[in-house]
């Protein structure tokens, strides 16, 4: 039984990072743009509705060296500015 709980468990952290990534590869695209358009500030509204993954999206796009704030918990709703 603890076989199947870890199994479920490991299945389930690759589906996050899965997601994790999706979200970060997104954001950065709209970074990208906002950039070349000359703006400096990015609000970014996700469609995913897990809120597990706002602090790990944030984490890393803080140690890209972005400032990151989080205005909403109903869903992964972040102002990123650079």
């Amino acid at each position: 039984m603890n076989t199947l709980k870890a199994e479920e468990a490991h299945q389930l952290a690759k589906e996050n990072s899965a997601v994790i990534q999706n979200e970060l590869d997104r954001i950065n695209e709209m970074i990208a743009q906002s950039a070349k358009e000359g703006r400096f500030q990015l609000n970014y509204t996700s469609e995913t509705s897990a809120t597990n993954l706002i602090t790990p999206v944030q984490e890393q796009l803080s140690e890209m060296g972005y400032k990151v704030q989080s205005f909403s918990l109903k869903n992964i709703s972040l102002t990123i500015t650079w």
